[in-house]
């Protein structure tokens, strides 16, 4: 009834519960919306807001009946229509920008007049002169003078095509043209000089400042009965229908809609009377459904004669007078049904009944289900000891000097969240790609019964999200702190995510399995930062620039480079003035990489002189070991990542004329200097790497101004990936928590924990 008719029931008081009675219109107000233009056939916009009321509250497609008779149930284009009158007398908010002249004036603000009332006099008087001031701005503007012109003429233009209606791209030109001129218009006025705008926001500061709320609900407009469309067109009026509800349901008693009013409250009334013979039994089988995976009518959408009848009509009109008996609570439904015989049945099947019963049409067993998306995202959460039961705050939206969206780069609600799945944010026209995933429900329209699929993108995504792997190791840290005992520490493990006791044997399995983990892990590379290691470049030098890595991405001489005896073999020499090795190759290393060499410096150095690199310079894509400008010989790495810059500022200092080893490292998190194996240096780095499109160089990195290094270079090489040399070793803990960590996931993705029976 709230969700049909809170603004106005809040009006009745308690005013306790003013806010959530108006906050409840959301589900009319969000009803799908056409484009960004605000009066963008509202047509559609109520079409989908009485399919919606038919499927999920009465139980009949009734939107079928918008451009001609039902061809299946009995419900007439005239009882649409008549339906329709009540929602066209009914404001729907737009939930569009908030800029000040775009949608000003669509929220409501959660506040009653004892309320208003009580506040600070000074609070009353800033908002009031406030919205005064902003209303004679908006007013005053020549946009919005011309905006009330065109509609004027367009009123006009309006009637002189009913009287002489011809079809053809006119028909389309002016459906859309006092939507194109308001918001032309509007965009003018939001463009309106700083102190106009600096109003509005004052406002809204100032009325954040007296703790007060707005919210997008419905509100009432100027109420008329509305015409039937003949064929759908609002532009083609037929019979003028008094508003109310479908004639079959009413019984021969109309709603009594009072003069001034839109009849929302009347229609939620009679939607939610004892007499009503469809919500009730409607709303108990969507609620038996959700706990047997069926409903007792199995098109649960549609209680007509195109439906399905009932497998067992009795229990559904028992149940139905149960709910109205007891007030209609949700609460008391949901107790009577998982407290039944027939919902504690097990799932096992027996060859007799399968064969007598295939399909369990008589509720003999249990059907074995997947639980819902949500239900596997909560309940992963509360094992792993993440999730927040508490209310969350506001959706985090980007701060509106960052909005960049448009029709090919639109806003997407995907965001970390420790709360319960119904809290994240709901859009519409995009769909939450988990909740898609796991068969959520379509949230462009109704969603009667979800599928209940088995794809091999969910395996994959047990397996492999972040999600998953996080959770786990909360469970994992959990697990270990909590019970220092190993097999005391799986029997909680089992308990508390299967809900069972552990079967014979089963303690000393997993035991089993976490001492094999734990024996691989011990050298496994998955607990060091960039994975397994691959050389893709390797110049020795031994007289030669020839790649020895198998890549054949051999070398040029650049100047006047001469090899002379090195650290192992020959090395090449470079004077630092001009003379470097063009590789020719441009590598993609990824985001994890290590190059790595054996350098004997010169005495001195020029400025910024680089040991090797991919860098064009300043922020660009690429990187490069270069000396770091003030003191010769003190090296550092710096990486142009994206438009961005990451530079370790701790140098390395080289001696010169000693041959000493040097590696620049990249893992996914942070960037690394090495030196004679040690760490050096370091820095987070927490963006991706593009890769340069110029090639690697050794002696010359930056290729603005060439500065090249002085001294010799020898044993050269580049990997994809980081060599385990690199990667730090895992200690005593981490390989337990990692083997513990294992074992969680198995449990969290097991069929045991994501099915119900």
């Amino acid at each position: 009834r709230e969700q049909i008719a809170g603004d106005l029931m809040a009006a009745e008081g308690p005013d306790g519960r003013f806010r959530e009675r108006v906050i409840a219109t959301g589900f009319l107000g969000l009803s799908i919306r056409n484009g960004i233009f605000k009066h963008y056939h509202p047509e559609l916009i109520i079409e989908d807001t009485i399919d919606t009321i038919g499927r999920s509250i009465l139980g009949l497609t009734i939107r079928c009946s918008r451009c001609h008779d039902h061809k299946v149930e009995p419900i007439s284009t005239a009882d649409y229509y008549r339906l329709y009158g009540i929602f066209a007398s009914s404001r729907y908010p737009f939930s569009g920008s908030e800029l000040p002249g775009f949608s000003a004036g669509e929220s409501v603000l959660l506040v009653t007049p004892a309320q208003w009332a009580a506040l600070p006099i000074g609070h009353r008087r800033g908002i009031e002169g406030l919205r005064a001031t902003i209303a004679r701005t908006l007013a005053n503007h020549p946009a919005q003078k011309d905006l009330e012109r065109k509609r004027k003429r367009l009123a006009g233009d309006v009637r002189r095509y009913h009287q002489v209606r011809s079809r053809g791209d006119f028909d389309v030109a002016l459906r859309t043209s006092i939507d194109d001129q308001d918001i032309r218009i509007r965009e003018e006025i939001s463009k309106l000089d700083n102190s106009v705008r600096k109003l509005w926001y004052d406002l809204k500061g100032t009325e954040r400042l007296a703790g007060l709320e707005r919210a997008y609900a419905m509100r009432e407009a100027s109420p008329r009965d509305a015409h039937v469309q003949v064929a759908g067109d609002p532009f083609d009026p037929g019979p003028l229908v008094r508003r109310g509800v479908p004639e079959l349901l009413a019984r021969g008693q109309q709603l009594e809609i009072p003069a001034g009013q839109s009849g929302r409250l009347q229609l939620a009334r009679w939607l939610t009377s004892p007499d009503n013979p469809l919500t009730p039994r409607v709303a108990v089988n969507y609620i038996w459904q959700f706990h047997f995976g069926k409903g007792i009518v199995s098109t649960s959408d549609d209680f007509g004669l195109g439906g399905a009848t009932p497998t067992h009509p009795e229990l559904l009109d028992w149940l139905a007078r149960q709910f109205i008996d007891n007030h209609w609570s949700v609460k008391h439904l949901h107790r009577l049904i998982l407290t039944s015989k027939t919902w504690r049945l097990a799932g096992t099947a027996s060859r007799k009944a399968l064969a007598t019963d295939p399909n369990n049409h008589w509720y003999w067993r249990f059907d074995r289900r997947r639980r819902d998306a949500e239900a596997i995202r909560d309940g992963i959460m509360q094992v792993a000891g993440t999730l927040d039961p508490s209310r969350p705050g506001p959706h985090p939206f980007p701060p509106e000097a960052n909005w960049q969206f448009s029709q090919h780069g639109p806003f997407k609600a995907v965001y970390e969240s420790s709360h319960r799945s119904v809290y994240l944010m709901t859009q519409r026209l995009q769909r939450h790609p988990y909740l898609t995933l796991f068969d959520g429900p379509d949230t462009s329209r109704p969603t009667p019964r979800r599928k209940n699929t088995a794809k091999a993108l969910q395996a994959l995504y047990l397996r492999n999200s972040p999600f998953i792997h996080q959770q786990a190791r909360e469970l994992a840290k959990q697990l270990v702190i909590a019970e220092p005992d190993r097999r005391r520490r799986v029997r909680r493990a089992i308990t508390r995510v299967w809900s069972r006791e552990p079967v014979a044997g089963e303690v000393d399995e997993v035991l089993s399995y976490i001492d094999q983990y734990a024996a691989r892990t011990k050298q496994d590379a998955d607990l060091r930062e960039g994975g397994t290691s691959k050389l893709v470049l390797e110049y020795l030098f031994d007289g030669d620039v020839k790649d020895t890595s198998g890549g054949k991405r051999h070398g040029t001489l650049v100047g006047d480079p001469v090899f002379i005896a090195g650290h192992s073999g020959q090395c090449v020499s470079l004077d630092g003035n001009g003379d470097y090795v063009d590789s020719g190759a441009v590598l993609d290393l990824g985001n994890a990489f290590a190059v790595e060499c054996w350098v004997r410096p010169g005495p001195e150095q020029a400025r910024f002189a680089d040991i090797f690199g991919n860098h064009l310079g300043g922020n660009s894509r690429g990187f490069v070991l270069q000396q770091k400008g003030d003191q010769t010989n003190q090296f550092t790495a710096s990486f142009g990542i994206g438009g961005d810059a990451w530079v370790i500022s701790k140098p390395i200092i080289l001696t010169a004329g000693k041959w000493q080893h040097v590696a620049m490292v990249r893992t996914p998190s942070k960037l690394q200097l090495f030196l004679d194996g040690k760490l050096g240096a370091e820095v987070a780095s927490p963006s991706a790497v593009r890769s340069s499109e110029l090639a690697f160089r050794v002696g010359l990195g930056i290729t603005l101004i060439k500065r090249c290094f002085r001294g010799d270079i020898d044993e050269l090489r580049v990997y994809r990936g980081v060599p385990r040399r690199y990667r730090p070793r895992a200690t005593a803990g981490q390989i337990e928590l990692a083997a513990w960590s294992s074992y969680s996931r198995l449990l969290l993705t097991a069929n045991e924990f994501l099915y119900v029976d």
